[in-house]
């Protein structure tokens, strides 16, 4: 259920009261701290970033302060959901409907070509960093060069989600003149539109329940989102399991890029994978281009860039002209391929406001980590923009997702060919991961069986599938369920015997849990 839906009347109410394949990238080797890493020719001359600082957000904190005070919102540190929906859905919306009026004002198609060079900067800015950890890790060897660098992205998160949020927003809203933009006003809308996603995504936590997080409402009436003491304690124990895993992963991942320079990837090492063959055909068969011809495809959108650009926009009838030129893919193809790349208004229009929050409907179609071409009309001319590192990002991300059989199948059919390859890697991933977990368990002592349905002669409630890894502890008489799920994330952060270990740890000691 959308978590939304259940406060209707109060929002009404309220309103009464008061909103990585490498596909052929030009980069050039550099030596950074005494380490050749190739880095990307655009980050070279990347401005600096438009990042915000605390004073960028007092207007919104007093649009904020105005609502908490006409919806009478004491001072006080709130946990439960019922207590945090009624003081946030209504400056929630509040903020969304300034953030409206605003773009409203102003030429909405300056302003999509500024926000999405901003992103590009802002991306190309951080990654550019990254290549430095890479260097500096490998020279050094300390692996709190990697985690800080991994602390940067997620500290800078916000924005970006908050960055794209709003473009898709303007995009939705379509082109139409209106003010030009300053630095300032570009400040003021990113602000915004940050703090709807730094309050969408609070909200979100606490709809799930996974972490406990708390609103803190101070006595100038400032919200502040954190974890509670637990939830800290609970990300500490995460952070500090994946450490090492992040620096090895930052090591791997240096290599490979080094060795793409002198030993580039063929096309013929991607295809001939076991995974590439199950999908090839049905990509084809449903979507209309193949695993192959989605390959040839990303390769030209990101091999068109000059040496030194980051954003490219053109009419879009010579992007489809220059595509079919790339790569003598019939036009079909290619308007296929970009139907389900371009972001415009006319694929947003049937979009609510709560259909477009950036956290809660986070896995959505029309995003632009999903959707990296935009489309929009420029003197009844149809325009598109893109970048090189979104668009990078986006093929890095889609072909990971769809390869371990987690990508989110849109406009496919569900008892389709796509659907079902994807169940088939999945399942085998997942079976993989399992049987991880039970050898570990086993390795510590303890008696474990798999995919078990019965416990003497006892079956599971019906409508529960069998338990994935059953653990016994017979000398306290008692059994530990473990289900696995997800795995491919959970593989890229632990190895098993570290989440075993992690999860276990206390569970094996003298006194029970």
């Amino acid at each position: 259920m959308n978590r939304r839906s259940e406060a209707d009347n109060l929002r009404k109410n309220s309103a009464k009261r008061a909103g990585n394949p490498k596909l052929g990238r030009k980069r050039r080797s550099s030596v950074i701290v005494g380490v050749p890493v190739p880095v990307p020719n655009s980050t070279s001359v990347l401005p600096a970033p438009l990042w915000l600082e605390q004073r960028d957000f007092e207007t919104v904190l007093s649009l904020e302060k105005s609502s908490y005070k006409a919806n009478n919102i004491q001072p006080c540190t709130y946990a439960e959901w019922k207590e945090v929906k009624r003081i946030l859905f209504p400056v929630h919306d509040k903020l969304i409907e300034e953030l409206e009026i605003r773009i409203n004002e102003l030429d909405r198609n300056s302003l999509v070509i500024q926000l999405y060079d901003q992103l590009e900067i802002m991306y190309g800015t951080l990654e550019k960093r990254r290549f430095e950890a890479m260097g500096a890790t490998a020279l050094t060897g300390d692996r709190r060069i990697p985690v800080s660098a991994d602390i940067e992205w997620r500290v800078r998160s916000p924005q970006l989600l908050g960055l794209r949020y709003l473009i898709e927003l303007t995009v939705k809203m379509e082109g139409k003149q209106g003010h030009p933009i300053g630095e300032g006003k570009l400040s003021e809308l990113m602000a915004l539109s940050t703090r709807i996603g730094e309050m969408d995504a609070f909200l979100e936590h606490v709809s799930c329940g996974i972490l406990p997080y708390e609103l803190i409402v101070t006595k100038e009436l400032v919200a502040q989102f954190q974890l509670s003491e637990s939830g800290v304690q609970s990300m500490k124990s995460w952070q500090d399991a994946r450490k090492n895993r992040i620096f090895q992963a930052t090591l791997e991942e240096l290599g490979g890029l080094q060795r793409i320079t002198t030993e580039p990837i063929n096309e013929t090492q991607l295809t001939q994978d076991n995974v590439w063959k199950k999908l090839d055909r049905p990509m084809k068969s449903e979507k209309g281009y193949s695993l192959t011809e989605w390959l040839h495809l990303f390769h030209a959108l990101i091999a068109g860039f000059d040496d030194y650009e980051r954003l490219k926009i053109q009419p879009k009838a010579d992007l489809i002209r220059y595509l079919r030129e790339a790569t003598a893919l019939d036009a079909k193809i290619i308007d296929r391929f970009l139907n389900d790349r371009i972001l415009s208004s006319r694929e947003m229009i049937g979009l609510t406001k709560d259909q477009m929050l950036p956290s809660e409907n986070f896995w959505r179609d029309l995003r632009i980590a999903n959707r990296p071409i935009i489309e929009i009309n420029q003197d009844n001319v149809p325009t598109v923009i893109f970048g090189i590192e979104t668009t990078q990002q986006c093929s890095k991300i889609y072909f990971q997702l769809l390869t371990e059989g987690r990508w989110q199948a849109a406009h496919c059919d569900p008892d389709g060919p796509i659907v079902h390859v994807l169940g088939s890697i999945h399942e085998k991933s997942g079976d993989f991961f399992r049987d991880e977990v039970l050898e570990s368990c086993r390795a510590m002592g303890l008696e474990a069986e798999r995919e078990k349905a019965t416990a003497d002669g006892i079956k599971l409630p019906q409508g529960i599938g069998p338990v994935d890894v059953f653990i016994f502890e017979k000398h306290r008489k008692r059994f530990i369920l473990v289900e696995c799920k997800d795995v491919t994330r959970s593989i890229a952060v632990f190895d098993s015997k570290q989440i075993i270990e992690s999860v276990f740890g206390q569970m094996l000691q003298n006194e029970a849990p």
